[in-house]
């Protein structure tokens, strides 16, 4: 049996628990308090099935009463989780499907690009720049033979012939572009050589030839037609007069010292 109390002008709820104390759930709008004899007032009996709702503990008294959101609810209209908007449910539904098709895109993109570097290997076309440094050792992939290795991190003997592949400058199909090699011809060559001459050919087609009997540093420069700039890469190939043959002091044949070749817009 519970008792209804009239306290401080407001209406309680109290029953004695375990310890002799009394637990109060303000039905009115008053603050919970002790137990205290003094403040008590008339006792009238309360029907034990009136059960206090939950929210009135959790939330604290307030002027309305259960039957106001429906006799027997515990639920505190105040604490009712949001409705969910439809929006934000289309969206966490989507989030996986993103997750599956973002893993399927990422083995894609590196399929493709397996297929593009072996597409250029199977073409025998190696990935070219306008311009070759002798002295990078990136640039291998553009000498196409003729080449001894690398000195003093700069520069390259040749042999008495020799190529590379350059790629044509942008607009050079349609102005045309001009070839030129870097190299440098020792006093020892002209010694035994006396004079060196040099030409060179762009896709097979054949260039003026130039001559130098004196050694220095050189400049061999030959404009090239715009017919012959198409394609991702053009093969140019030089040819000495001579050379020095191998020898007891160096097994190699040794053409002239190249530094740079490349190809310019005209």
């Amino acid at each position: 049996m519970r008792d209804k109390v009239t306290w401080r002008g407001h209406t309680c709820l109290q029953r004695p628990d375990s310890s002799g104390r009394f637990l109060r759930a303000i039905l009115s709008g008053a603050d919970v308090g002790a137990p205290d004899s003094s403040r008590r007032g008339r006792v009238e009996n309360y029907p034990a099935a009136s059960k206090t709702p939950s929210w009135t503990q959790e939330c604290g008294a307030t002027k309305k009463g259960p039957q106001e959101w429906g006799r027997g609810s515990h639920e505190c209209p105040r604490h009712k989780p949001p409705t969910p908007n439809p929006q934000t449910r289309e969206r966490s539904e989507l989030w996986p499907l993103l997750c599956v098709l973002l893993v399927l895109a990422v083995p894609a993109c590196k399929h493709r690009k397996v297929g593009e570097r072996q597409t250029a290997e199977e073409s025998g076309m190696p990935n070219v720049s306008s311009v070759i440094h002798m002295g990078d050792p990136r640039a291998a992939s553009q000498l196409a033979s003729g080449f001894h290795d690398i000195e003093a991190h700069a520069w390259r003997w040749t042999m008495r012939t020799f190529a590379v592949y350059l790629r044509p400058p942008l607009g050079s199909a349609q102005k045309g572009a001009v070839l030129y090699l870097n190299f440098t011809l020792t006093p020892p060559q002209i010694e035994k050589l006396h004079s060196v001459t040099l030409s060179a050919s762009v896709n097979g087609n054949q260039q003026s030839p130039e001559t130098w009997d004196k050694p220095g540093d050189y400049v061999y420069r030959r404009d090239v037609p715009a017919g012959l700039m198409t394609g991702d890469s053009v093969r140019v190939d030089f040819e000495l007069d001579k050379a020095v043959p191998p020898s007891d002091q160096d097994a190699r044949e040794l053409g002239v010292v190249v530094s740079k070749a490349g190809l310019e817009l005209k």
